[in-house]
């Protein structure tokens, strides 16, 4: 192809004076040659600048005499004029010019989508150059898809015009798929993206990789796509690492990665002295949790907390918490118990007995956290609860009693108590009648402390006492079961059950219904008092109902009986409601492995009877028939009135009692269980699956002997070396192993016990005579086969091996104050000259400081408040060799004499400082 370059303008030719290269016709009377005027070729058009006659008669040119393509000379051209035997010549130059146009590619285009980026063609000159250059085009339509033709033209006043017929091609459009955004939540892929371009029966699919491996493909999930924007949801995934892309056709998505958790603790963390927070990444199955929900005890060896070292305020010592899980059951809340409260390091255990609301479970936790609670406690909000008449005060964490000051308007309140359930966050009391409903009132609260001292900031706010003057009606009246029916009203109400329920009659067929069997009364589910629940008697599962399927019946209020907590009353009111009777009876909803790994629970549709036929329940595993018979109960407990318990003989279990792993298959015959209305289910068979477990890997934490600084990690299986040796697999009080930690196999128990050896100057906690408790956590260590340990912590001693380092000396003439690092014991007094020069080799210019023979005397003593200081005073210096005017070196003796530190550790030997 020729090459492309910027093209310059031939206007500045056109400028060249005529006379300049016009020359006046001549004619040569020898060769009978008529010479014309010279003149330019425009726009490529030879014919215009050729002549068309001479004298009257036509002239007929050679025109193959001019090389249309030579620039930047002149030419000549020959021809001859008709009939007359008369040769003519000219002088051209050829001007340059438009030639061709030649598109750079094919061109395609998108069907459906109208023809663009056409407008600018590579446009060949006379001179081989291309120049892009603006074209006209014409005939480049895109309703069909196929291969057709279209026109460029490209038209200037001085360069001349061509037009070029060009084929192109017409391609069906392809879908685009741009924003792909994807997020997971309850192991759960979400992933959303703009759309373009698809039309009628196309689809996007998403198309996940598990654990990345482009071979593994799950089955595709169709997106849906809603004015340009997708959305779509994968089914529930398995931990570990993944990837996907959305496709359309042949259209792809860059792969795009992701991480589906398996279930963990998150964080840990203290909201205040009394409470901590463990945070999962997934639903905690209560269960597994507590052994009392509604006292929020924790299930023994669930979660544990210990203060890493004793505290002497015995109350800092937590070992009890009670707990409160969060509505979506990520969130564990920890209560120290009693008069217990959080102040220092605590080790926080979770064990891997606590499961998902899936039966997943966690992985077991083992983690400190530091607590230094120096926040006040305050008011968040004060509110008026109109079904009880209380005012409630809600404070940022729990206090150790009521505030001692609450005033409204002023004026002290009484009969403040704690909320119950509230954990010491929330007082109450009622309102006092001296203040009118539909005021506003303010409030003043101060005088309580947190548990760990912090007082209360005092509050000043206000609080309205709502007053709603609209009248109270009936909102809704709706049926629940087949002989119950809800009543909901648009406020709440006042009036106890005896008053509702002798308010209200229910007529049948014309006719009064018995008020004996009529019961209306409070729905205790509803907190707000708004809901009233109507049960008419009979016997299931006809009861009113007769041989119909369905029963009208008129609910009928009294006047001005039943009042709301404004003090409004419902003026008289009838309703109809038409009854169905429940016909339908149970059906399968799930089944799983309860949380104790020992029994299967059956979810159905509908609350079920208490009456379970057992016999008409049958277990198979793996196919096999079971070789003795179940039993089955209705689950107990609020939220589990639909979850029917099969236990399996223990004969049929393992030896602890617990499902042994292989297939089960659950046959539920007709009639096996009934709804409250004792309709019975229809045949129902579902399996679960129980996997094999294998013991876990444990380790055990304690001193080597007694010894202080030297540790002991027993495991019940041989563990790696690389992993056991590891010793960032171990963390004392929640930090790192000191530099310099000798860590090895305990002989006799290669692979079995690791031993931790602290090195020296790496702690400073603890006596000698009484080392102190730290704890030793252990995680990430592994056997051979790739079992990993139960993530523990233990209670170990350690002692102080830091000596203290003397630093500096002062001297104040006689007297010397030396300064350590650290606080020194009572060891540093000494009441004779002698003793001091025992602890200290003392340097009086050259000469060594000495008791001597002539009375010289000196003592030693801690400088009262601030024990890391020793301050020698020499009373008699009469033969010592001590003369304050010279320069005085104190030096630590090579075995630092009898001097400790406050925990007992001799001082470092062999320091040299000079007094200033």
């Amino acid at each position: 192809m020729a090459k492309k370059k910027q093209f310059v303008t031939a206007a500045a030719a056109f400028a060249v004076a005529a006379s300049a290269v016009a020359p006046a016709i001549t004619a040569d009377a020898a060769t009978q040659t008529v010479r014309l005027s010279s003149d330019y070729v425009r726009s490529g058009n030879l014919d215009a600048t050729l002549d068309k006659e001479y004298k009257g008669s036509e002239i007929h040119w050679y025109k193959s005499s001019v090389d249309m393509n030579k620039l930047g000379v002149f030419q000549t051209a020959k021809g001859f004029v008709k009939g007359k035997g008369i040769k003519v010549e000219k002088s051209v130059r050829v001007l340059n010019f438009a030639q061709d146009i030649q598109p750079s590619e094919e061109i395609v285009l998108e069907q459906g989508v109208p023809a663009s980026g056409l407008r600018i063609q590579p446009v060949l000159f006379a001179d081989g150059n291309l120049y892009n250059k603006p074209v006209s085009v014409s005939g480049f339509e895109t309703d069909k898809v196929g291969e057709f033709e279209g026109r460029f033209t490209y038209a200037n006043k001085a360069y001349g015009s061509v037009t070029k017929t060009v084929k192109y091609k017409v391609v069906a459009t392809k879908v685009e798929l741009t924003e792909v955004k994807s997020e997971v939540m309850d192991d759960v892929l979400s992933v959303t993206a703009d759309v373009k371009n698809l039309k009628d029966g196309e689809k996007v699919e998403l198309v996940i990789y598990a654990g990345r491996d482009m071979n593994a493909a799950l089955p595709a999930v169709e997106a849906e796509v809603k004015d340009g924007k997708l959305t779509v949801k994968s089914g529930k995934l398995p931990a570990g690492n993944h990837s996907f892309i959305l496709r359309s056709g042949e259209v792809k998505t860059e792969v795009m990665n992701f991480v589906v958790e398996a279930p963990m603790v998150k964080e840990v963390k203290a909201i205040n002295a009394k409470e901590v927070v463990v945070t999962f990444n997934k639903p905690v199955n209560k269960e597994t949790v507590f052994s009392n929900v509604s006292t929020g005890t924790i299930a023994t060896g669930a979660v544990t907390v210990s203060r890493t070292t004793a505290s002497t305020t015995a109350n800092e010592n937590v070992t009890s918490v009670t707990g409160k899980l969060s509505e979506d059951g990520k969130s564990l809340t920890l209560t120290a118990a009693s008069a217990t409260y959080f102040n220092g390091t605590y080790a926080l255990t979770v064990a891997d007995s606590v499961k998902t609301t899936e039966g997943k479970s966690f992985a077991a936790f083992a983690g400190t956290l530091s607590v230094s609670d120096a926040v006040s406690p305050s008011v968040n909000e004060v509110t008026y609860d109109t079904i009880t008449n209380e005012v409630v005060v809600t404070l940022s964490e729990p206090v150790v009693s009521v505030p001692d000051v609450i005033r409204l308007n002023g004026n002290p309140v009484s009969g403040v108590t704690f909320v119950t359930g509230s954990n010491n966050k929330q007082v109450k009391f009622t309102k006092p009648s001296s203040i009118a409903s539909g005021t506003t009132a303010s409030v003043y609260v101060a005088g309580a402390t947190d548990a760990n001292g912090n007082i209360l900031t005092a509050f000043n706010g206000n609080v309205t006492f709502t007053n709603d003057a609209s009248s109270l009606a009936v909102a809704s009246i709706t049926q629940v079961s087949s002989n119950v029916a809800k009543v909901v009203f648009n406020k709440s109400l006042a009036s106890n059950d005896s008053t509702i329920d002798s308010a209200l009659n229910v007529i049948k067929d014309g006719a009064v219904l018995n008020g004996a069997d009529v019961v209306a009364a409070l729905d205790t589910s509803d907190s707000s008092n708004k809901t009233v629940l109507i049960t008419i008697a009979g016997t299931a599962p006809d009861y009113f109902y007769g041989t119909s399927s369905s029963k009208a019946l008129t609910f009928v209020f009294a006047n001005n009986v039943i009042t709301d907590v404004f003090g409004k009353t419902l003026a008289a009111t009838t309703q109809n409601v038409t009854m169905n009777k429940d016909v339908a009876g149970p059906t399968f909803v799930s089944s799983k492995i309860a949380s104790d790994n020992a029994k299967i629970e059956v979810e159905l549709s509908e609350e079920i009877s208490s009456s379970v036929d057992a016999t008409k329940i049958t277990v198979r595993k793996d196919g096999v028939a079971l070789q003795n018979a179940v039993t089955a109960v209705k689950k107990s407990g609020a939220g589990n009135e639909k979850v029917l318990v099969i236990s399996l003989n223990p004969a049929d279990l393992d030896a602890n009692g617990k499902l042994v792993a292989g297939t089960y298959s659950i046959r539920l015959d007709e009639g096996a269980v009934v709804d409250v209305n004792l309709n019975k289910n229809a045949l129902i068979t579902s399996s679960v699956t129980k996997t094999a477990s294998t013991s876990d890997l444990t380790a055990s934490v304690t001193n080597q002997g007694a010894t202080a600084n030297v540790f002991e990690v027993a495991y019940n299986e041989d563990v790696t070396t690389a992993s056991a040796l590891n010793v960032a697999n171990y963390k004392l009080d929640g930090a790192a192993l000191p530099a310099g930690t000798d860590i090895y196999f305990k002989g006799g128990a290669a692979n079995r016990t690791v031993v931790i050896a602290l090195p020296e100057n790496s702690i400073n906690i603890g006596s000698t005579a009484t080392p102190a408790n730290a704890r030793l956590a252990v995680s990430g260590v592994q056997t051979g086969s790739g079992k990993t340990v139960v993530a523990t912590s233990g209670t170990v001693l350690v002692k102080d091996n830091t000596a203290a380092l003397l630093t500096s000396a002062q001297k104040l003439g006689n007297t010397l104050v030396l300064t350590f690092n650290e606080n020194l014991g009572t060891s540093a007094n000494d009441t004779a000259i002698a003793d001091v020069l025992a602890n200290y080799e003392i340097t009086s210019g050259s000469n060594t400081v000495v008791a001597g023979s002539g009375g010289g005397a000196a003592n030693a003593s801690l400088v009262a408040g601030s024990n890391n200081k020793v301050q020698i005073t020499f009373s008699n210096v009469t033969g010592t060799n001590y003369n304050a005017s010279e320069t005085i070196t104190i030096k630590t003796t090579s075995t630092g004499g009898d001097v400790t530190d406050a925990n007992g550790v001799h001082v470092k030997g062999g320091v040299t400082v000079t007094a200033n």
